[in-house]
């Protein structure tokens, strides 16, 4: 009986180290950000119609949103509103004021610059629901949406 006690206790103590630094080896990775996702795609515009404006981000920091809107048809559009919801990962909500962008008139690129009410930590993983008014050459305006995530630099 004493060497097969003897045994399992081997068995268990080999691989409840091995257990034991696995878990250590995903904890460490977790707290160094490592498993967040928006760290391995980066920054990304999702949801936008490609048929009438397309976004394109330059920069995002831990204070301001910058980004390029192209209107992707013939003629010459005008900004009218930009409108910003945004939250980080852990569900904090807050606002952002535009800086510049909106009243532009833009056929090929217009900047937009887009402060932010709240700072962002460097490296924590933000979204945006962005609301873009314009309105179209031919006349009549039109309102898009989308999304812009990312980690803040």
């Amino acid at each position: 009986m004493r060497g097969k006690g003897q045994a399992a206790l081997e068995f268990l103590m080999t691989y409840g180290w091995a257990i034991l630094i696995v878990i250590v080896a995903i904890g460490a990775l977790y707290a160094t950000g490592m498993l967040k996702p928006c760290k391995w795609v980066g920054t990304q515009v999702r949801e936008f119609p490609l048929s009438e404006v397309k976004v394109e981000v330059v920069r995002l920091t831990s204070s301001e949103l910058v980004f390029n809107v192209y209107y992707q048809k013939p003629g010459t559009a005008t900004l009218n509103n930009v409108i910003i919801n945004s939250a980080t990962a852990d569900g904090t909500s807050f606002s952002a004021n535009v800086a510049s962008g909106p009243g532009s008139s833009f056929s090929q690129t217009t900047p937009v610059t887009v402060t932010l009410t709240y700072s962002i930590s460097k490296g924590a993983c933000v979204d945006f629901d962005l609301t873009l008014n314009f309105t179209r050459p031919e006349g009549g305006w039109t309102i898009v949406s989308g999304k812009i995530s990312g980690p803040a630099s």
